[in-house]
């Protein structure tokens, strides 16, 4: 009979020992890993990204996304390409947003689509429901992480509900930089969710489908003969080429759908700065006509009426 040396125990009764407390040590480690994943600082969420306008399909086809996660005190960025779930960990924080950027073929990013976790989760609080507009309240809170302001703190509920309802048409007309200050100052009042100053916007353009970034923003063709009138907030105007209604001051950017073009604008009081076109997708032959190449300005803002804001 074999036995341990210096115990004089068999070793067949050792092993049945050792047999006996293996389940036992099972549930003990068990236990401990349950208890790792209860106090776990994220947990996984698959993203649920929202089918993009069909303008920008027309124009771009299918864009890759860029995803800006929060993290413990930074903010990271991953790639996704369209059509693929994308599962991503999110901190247990309440108020964390997440935005998703289209990405264009030359790197530009487009205005994004957002979710604020855990308020657009899904029932099953197995998604994050990303939604365009969300982009502003995300694009709001992204700010406010950045500044280290504690937005748990924040009613985001409430914010949300108040940016989409005072901006109904296009939540981007919001001024963001007036929201950021405010929360920031603990001064906070729903009036400081104000929109930007606004005009009409005359550009001297040749003919296309042109749209500005916004994904709620309607397309207008301009026809080849000027004066034929676009969708009711846009018109082509017969000698001064398109006239563009409520449009905030800053920069823009302007699209044409057919060419794939862009041409970047900072919009003023005093008119309206273009710089140069690029393809911003597969472009065929040369860019649309913008008057004032290669660069200047190539229209003017006009200003509504003191008091008026839409």
């Amino acid at each position: 009979m074999l036995t341990l040396p210096g115990r004089g125990e068999p070793l067949a009764l050792c092993l049945v020992r050792s047999l006996r407390r293996l389940p036992a040590a099972c549930c003990g480690l068990a236990a401990v890993l349950l208890g790792c994943s209860l106090y776990e600082a994220q947990r996984p969420v698959t993203l649920l990204l929202p089918e993009p306008p069909g303008h920008w399909r027309e124009c771009f086809g299918e864009l890759p996304w860029l995803v800006t996660l929060p993290g413990s005190g930074s903010v990271a960025e991953i790639r996704t390409e369209p059509g693929r779930p994308t599962t991503v960990l999110l901190p247990k924080l309440q108020h964390q947003p997440v935005l998703a950027f289209p990405v264009l073929p030359d790197g530009e990013r487009l205005l994004p689509a957002a979710g604020v976790f855990p308020l657009d989760l899904a029932a099953d609080g197995s998604a994050l429901l990303l939604r365009w507009e969300q982009g502003p309240a995300g694009e709001l809170l992204l700010r406010l992480l950045r500044q280290g302001l504690d937005v748990e703190t924040l009613n985001v509920s409430r914010l949300c509900r108040e940016i989409q309802a005072r901006f109904a048409l296009d939540p981007w007309d919001l001024d963001l930089d007036a929201a950021a200050a405010g929360l920031v100052s603990d001064s906070f009042r729903v009036t400081d969710l104000r929109p930007l100053p606004v005009g009409t916007l005359v550009l001297e353009v040749g003919p296309g489908r042109w749209f500005l970034e916004s994904p709620f923003f309607r397309p207008v063709t301009l026809p080849a003969e000027a004066g034929t009138p676009g969708v009711p907030i846009l018109e082509a105007a017969s000698s001064l080429g398109l006239t563009l209604l409520n449009v905030p001051v800053g920069f823009h950017r302007l699209f044409e759908t057919e060419s794939g073009w862009v041409a970047d604008l900072w919009v003023e009081a005093e008119g309206v700065l273009w710089f140069p076109g690029r393809p911003a997708a597969a472009a065929e032959g040369p860019p649309p006509r913008l008057s004032g190449c290669p660069g200047g300005r190539i229209g003017r803002l006009d200003t509504p009426a003191a008091g008026t804001t839409q």
